[in-house]
């Protein structure tokens, strides 16, 4: 399980947008979340606008559907990520942050897809279990990308070597982006210690969820859980 490192629930650009705002920008900011299906937060705005006007039935009714909403969607969301055989983080678990070399040449790091639902796999040439659930991960990744999924597939091969990297990926015909861990440091900081180990991160960087051992990761399970995830991305930016 990889070092998490907590953070407040609410983000200071939030408290200053409730601070600075009227009553009833508050109340129609809730309506903008709540259509985004960030429930947690339209509670936040909703609650102000009661509090600041407790005789409006409106904003109160308001506030009382957004609670329901938001403990429904949490109780979904554990119950989808239970079936997906995924491991559930708590809340405000922020990702290890890290660069790599790419296959090509170039860097690339886990803030270049900040605004994405990332799949972040960790593997290795000599997994056989990896190699088996490469092609649903190619999978998933074809099905979700122009909904604003990645997949992003570590090598923790010692040394990185492009003779054995090359063929493998081309043979499986893997199209995500794939990333170089040659001394392994990012694992390590990931606390990975078997293949393949998978992790999911909120768009903004908040690790949810975690897999060790191969999945099927198009099953109707899993893609119950990211269309979940997906569907909440807005509000975790």
């Amino acid at each position: 399980m990889p070092r998490l490192i907590a953070r407040t629930s609410l983000s200071l650009l939030l408290l200053a947008t409730l601070a600075g705002c009227t009553t009833h920008q508050a109340y129609r900011q809730g309506e903008v979340a709540s259509q985004l299906g960030n429930y947690d937060e339209a509670v936040l705005h909703y609650m102000k606008a009661a509090t600041e006007d407790p005789g409006n039935l409106s904003y109160k009714a308001a506030l009382i559907r957004a609670k329901i909403r938001a403990s429904q969607f949490h109780f979904e969301k554990g119950q989808e990520f239970e079936k997906a055989g995924v491991v559930e983080f708590k809340e405000g678990q922020q990702a290890p942050a890290f660069t790599l070399g790419t296959l090509d040449g170039g860097r690339a790091s886990l803030a270049d897809h900040r605004d994405k639902l990332v799949v972040l796999n960790f593997w290795a040439t000599w997994c056989g279990p990896c190699a088996l659930e490469m092609p649903s991960l190619e999978a998933l990744w074809q099905r979700y990308r122009e909904r604003g999924l990645v997949v992003v597939a570590v090598s923790v091969d010692r040394g990185s070597p492009r003779g054995l990297l090359e063929p493998y990926v081309r043979n499986l015909k893997l199209t995500f982006p794939i990333l170089l861990d040659p001394d392994s440091k990012t694992s390590d900081r990931w606390r990975v210690t078997a293949l393949p180990a998978t992790f999911l991160v909120r768009p903004g960087g908040e690790a949810t969820g975690m897999v060790v051992g191969a999945r099927e990761w198009d099953s109707a399970e899993m893609r119950a859980l990211v269309e979940h995830l997906l569907r909440g991305r807005h509000g975790h930016r």
